[in-house]
């Protein structure tokens, strides 16, 4: 059987993580987590590196 609640979760994660595809372009990640982040972030928000 499946449990709603992990099922609801996994849906909520990936959502979080999705950008369409006219908006990646726009989008970088960082060199050293591979979190997606603005080009206008001087640092990572995530991991503290710094972006070029």
């Amino acid at each position: 059987m499946i449990d709603l609640s992990q099922w609801h979760q996994a849906i909520k994660a990936a959502l979080e993580d999705y950008i369409p595809d006219e908006e990646e372009e726009k989008i970088g990640a960082c060199p050293k987590c591979g979190k997606k982040v603005s080009p206008d972030f001087k640092l990572c928000p995530y991991c503290g590196c710094r972006l070029s």
